[in-house]
């Protein structure tokens, strides 16, 4: 029978991609499948080598680098993991925990909801984007992911990440990878997952479920500056120092291809501003670049020539209305998650990080993007939130700029 295996996601930064990458690392090959062994018990490199059928060797070098990391520890000549690992089963208890506790939250913040929608039309870019688009990023992104986790930590129940080896800031997170029909019922309209950059005075986020790609910034800047080359000769003979520089190259035209932007994306929210015909600014070689480029990243489209934003972008004087959004929606939400607090803990007492003395406030980072989740799911069903579309190949997302 196959071993079976672990997928890895971070909150936080991973930093580079060097030796201390958690991503590279865990997920190089033999790694997952050595972690789900290690999930389930200790284990010593004797018995990692015969399940995984491959030498002791190469185990040992795969330790090594999850030692490196803090993946794992060693203890009596075996190793057992150090992160949050839910199997198959945990998950399926997790959700029967979590999701009704989440259709409850979801319920309160629906008595909010012509207010909500209310507030959310005051803000800058409202003549251009539907409020329920505005709102899929400010509650379910803004409010429930970032704020709901700086709120839950100031509670003492919850960290979002913490200083790792390498100088990064991070915590590591791990699922057993499982069949088609599972992970849809588990995770389909989930949207739990924010991708953020910031360059400037402006940040670039992507925000939605992992179903597949994000043509969005920063993500497409991320693939554009990291792309090997197609000609393998050339990064064979080409010195190591001169491939460094070409990335550093692409890196720097990748942020100003994001600067300038949003740049201009900010022009078409001014007060006052007449919506400028695409055929008028295309007269600019540059700016006729940009706009080829937004519109195929979907951040405009154009009716009768004339441009309109499709995302959302929240300028500064937006923020006031962001925090009544977020006060409004945030106070049941923690509220009641600290009421429910002990009677998770008592439903979830059996799953796998509580059995690996993984701490609790690890685990309830995890806990709560599965609760946000649900309940941003549920605000889409609602259609208080916007529903992304599922394209082929791409997540289910939005895209926002946020300027500061």
């Amino acid at each position: 029978m196959a071993t079976k295996s672990i997928f890895t996601y971070i909150c936080g930064s991973s930093g580079p991609m060097d030796n201390y990458n958690p991503s590279l690392i865990t997920r190089q090959k033999h790694a997952p499948k050595l972690l789900y062994l290690i999930n389930e018990k200790p284990q010593s490199v004797s018995e990692l080598s015969y399940k995984l059928r491959t030498s002791k060797e190469k185990v040992k070098k795969l330790i090594n680098d999850l030692l490196r990391i803090n993946a794992i520890k060693e203890e009596d000549g075996k190793y057992k993991v150090n992160f949050c690992i839910l199997t198959r089963n945990d998950m399926l208890k997790v959700h029967k925990v979590l999701f009704p506790i989440s259709k409850e939250i979801a319920n309160k913040i629906m008595k909010y909801s012509a207010k909500l929608s209310k507030l959310a039309e005051k803000i800058s870019c409202t003549s251009h984007v539907n409020p329920n688009k505005t709102l899929f990023i400010v509650i379910g992104c803004i409010a429930l992911d970032w704020r709901g986790l700086d709120e839950l930590r100031k509670q003492g129940l919850l960290i979002r990440d913490k200083l790792q080896p390498g100088n990064r800031k991070y915590l590591l997170f791990g699922r057993e990878k499982i069949d088609e029909k599972t992970s849809k019922r588990l995770f389909e309209k989930m949207y739990i997952g924010s991708h953020s950059i910031e360059i400037d005075n402006y940040l670039f986020v992507t925000f939605g479920d992992w179903s597949g790609i994000r043509y969005a910034f920063p993500d497409f800047a991320y693939t554009l500056s990291s792309l090997s080359s197609e000609r393998k000769e050339i990064t064979l003979t080409t010195p190591k120092w001169f491939l460094n520089e070409i990335f550093e190259v692409r890196w720097k035209l990748a942020q100003k291809l994001m600067i300038d932007s949003a740049n201009l994306l900010f022009q078409l929210i001014k007060p006052n501003n007449r919506i400028e015909k695409a055929s008028t600014l295309e007269k600019d070689r540059w700016i006729k670049f940009l706009l080829q480029i937004l519109r195929k990243l979907r951040y405009i489209v154009l009716q009768k020539e004339k441009i309109k934003l499709n995302y959302p972008i929240l300028t500064p004087e937006d923020q006031k209305i962001i925090n009544k959004i977020c006060k409004i929606v945030l106070s049941p939400a923690i509220n009641f998650i600290k009421r429910k607090h002990r009677e998770i803990w008592q439903l979830l007492s059996e799953i796998s990080p509580i059995k690996n003395e993984i701490s609790r406030k690890e685990i309830f980072c995890e806990l709560w993007h599965w609760i946000f989740g649900y309940i941003n799911r549920e605000l889409c069903k609602r259609k208080l939130l916007y529903n992304p579309p599922k394209r082929k190949g791409e997540a289910r997302y939005l895209a926002t700029i946020i300027k500061h």
